[in-house]
């Protein structure tokens, strides 16, 4: 009798391979490759099998990636029928499940499991922007914070929120990964819910409902965080006081009238991803006070979107679950090659021992943590981390304005901002950089992974502030209130008071046209509707020399490029060649391996 399995990926079917065939007795293991019968002898000892298998394919194909996936469908449909067969042990028991994982995970090299998982990744990207292009964007972005968690050594959690339109696919792309290894989903919770002091629960009992375990070594999955956002002012500092605590990666200690002390310490690494429609004014300027420690990623809103193309949409309606369950699937098995990487720092005993209670993979419970090769990483991708960095310190400041209408002066005026040390910005957008390069299989950065960066720094400042920042890329990097009003269409209010922040936050110097010579102020002096009152002078603000690189056709061909489909390949013919590296900006980065 025969036993006949068709459980291949679609992308091997599509080459060709289409049946596994096994006799009843385990003897033989047969595979139809575009018709062609590849057939070895199953021996005693599964990883002999493998080897067997291999060989035989190895007459058939030069393709590396092509065997190695065979090798491991093969191994995974096998492994399921032989345990079958064998009722007298339990899994823990049955060493052929440790034979069989052991012999997957070590049945590749580091270098053939970086070209399956680019292979995967370009499959999967391939497939999204085919059926739903827009959900691309949002998934590489979730792919790349997921991956930060299987960086070795990296201890710093990193949280990312996805903002779009009510409607959008902020939360199809979360929920993309609910259910997935290593991942916590809610619907809803409360900070305080980290570390609980519910006295309706037993103290001894509490740890059972504390979130802040729960989600350790896992990637964090919440939806919806709009209500977060939009609570009372006192709630709200409580609120992303206990999140910007927890973002440290040191666990968090409490202590209540009701359970006394309660927390945890020592290490506590996640990842987190979530999703709201905006961040309020409010809520960028506590970032300000209590330290930014998230970072954002802005879907585009739809512009001009015809008639047709929403009836097209409106007749493939009954389609969208169908769509999304094929997305799925093809990110459930790019999400499984990724999570067997050969883990070349450990041994066959602690491979085994690691992926004791899984069929093929890495236990749930257990991540395995890839070492990074910085000394291969591009020296000029990292420096245009840490500009980057620098130009998200100053985004991110804060500045208390008020109206001055009724005063001989300006209309607005501030008192001393306060900006950011850049270090941690660059620590963490240099994760993100590193979390992009992995999930595409490189242990190493180069300037593929810069737009991602990018967009992440043009999204988590305030989108007035960010709107400013690009129309004077637009013109130079210089620019006056009339030009300000009438490309962005915004109010005199808000082009006056951005002006007046980006003046007090030192991204920009006001210049004063129309005496003798140009004045300079490094400082805020008078902006009215681009004049200065007293003398009917033309006030313009200029962009600082410290940003000019801003305004070069590097930084525009990574901004305007389609970062979803960019390669470096395409990106280095229009990089302009910096060899003299900023000393001052790069030792911020090169000894960081955080």
């Amino acid at each position: 009798m025969v036993i006949k399995n068709i459980l291949f990926t679609n992308s091997l079917q599509d080459k060709g391979v289409t049946d596994l065939l096994i006799d009843e007795d385990n003897e033989v293991l047969e595979i139809l490759i575009n018709g062609r019968k590849v057939t070895t002898i199953i021996d005693k000892n599964f990883e002999s099998t493998i080897a067997n298998l291999r060989g035989r394919l190895d007459e058939y194909t030069t393709n590396i990636g092509l065997k190695e996936e065979i090798i491991y469908n093969v191994s995974k449909h096998f492994g399921q029928t032989y345990r079958s067969n064998d009722n007298t042990k339990t899994t823990d028991d049955n060493p052929n499940n440790h034979e069989l994982a052991s012999t997957i995970v070590q049945s590749i090299s580091s270098a053939e499991w970086q070209k399956m998982v680019l292979r995967k990744y370009l499959e999967l990207r391939t497939n999204v922007e085919a059926i739903m292009p827009e959900l691309w964007k949002p998934i590489e972005f979730a792919l790349s914070v997921k991956s930060i968690l299987s960086i070795q050594d990296c201890t710093l959690p990193f949280i990312g929120i996805i903002l779009g339109p009510p409607s959008s696919v902020k939360t199809v792309t979360i929920e993309l990964f609910r259910g997935s290894g290593h991942t916590f989903y809610t619907d809803n919770f409360s900070p305080k819910s980290f570390v609980s002091h519910n006295t309706t629960v037993a103290r001894d009992k509490l740890s059972n409902v504390d979130l802040l375990p729960k989600i350790k070594n896992k990637f964090f999955l919440t939806p919806e965080l709009s209500p977060t956002f939009s609570k009372r002012y006192e709630e709200l500092i409580e609120i992303l006081g206990i999140i910007t605590r927890i973002a440290d990666g040191h666990g968090y200690e409490s202590d209540t009238g009701a359970q006394g002390h309660r927390g945890y310490s020592g290490e506590y690494m996640f990842t987190w991803i979530g999703a709201a429609v905006d961040i309020p004014h409010k809520v960028h300027k506590l970032f300000g006070t209590l330290g930014p420690k998230l970072y954002f990623i802005r879907l585009n809103n739809k512009k001009n979107v015809s008639e047709q193309k929403y009836l097209e949409k409106i007749k493939n309606a009954d389609r969208f679950k169908e769509n999304i369950n094929q997305i799925r699937a093809v990110l459930d098995d790019y999400l499984e090659w990724f999570n067997i990487h050969p883990c070349n720092t450990c041994t066959e005993k602690e491979i085994i021992s690691k992926t004791k209670d899984s069929e093929i993979n890495i236990d749930q419970n257990t991540l395995v943590k890839i070492k990074w090769d910085s000394d291969s990483d591009s020296d000029h991708a990292l420096v245009c981390i840490v500009r980057l960095a620098k130009l998200l310190a100053h985004f991110r400041g804060v500045i208390p304005t008020w109206e001055t209408r009724d005063t001989q002066g300006s209309d607005y005026a501030y008192t001393f901002a306060t900006i950011e040390e850049p270090e941690r910005a660059i620590t963490q957008l240099k994760n993100l950089a590193r979390g992009h390069a992995l999930s595409q299989g490189r242990n190493f950065i180069t300037m593929n992974d810069i737009p991602l960066i990018v967009n992440v720094v043009l999204s988590t400042a305030s989108r007035e502030r960010v709107k400013v920042f690009e129309h004077l890329l637009t013109n130079n990097g210089l620019t006056d209130t009339s030009r300000i009003l009438e490309d962005l269409k915004t109010t005199r209010p808000t082009a006056l008071r951005t002006m007046t922040e980006f003046v007090a936050l030192e991204i920009v110097d006001k210049i004063v046209l129309g005496e003798d010579k140009p004045r300079f102020y490094g400082d805020y002096e008078e902006i009215d509707e681009g004049c200065d009152i007293k003398s009917n002078s033309l006030i313009q603000i200029k962009l600082k020399p410290e940003f000019e690189w801003f305004l070069t056709n590097e930084f525009k061909t990574l901004l305007n490029s389609d970062w979803n489909k960019t390669s470096y390949e395409n990106i280095t013919p229009h990089i302009e060649k910096d060899n003299a590296l900023d000393t001052e900006e790069y030792q911020h980065i090169k000894s960081d391996n955080a």
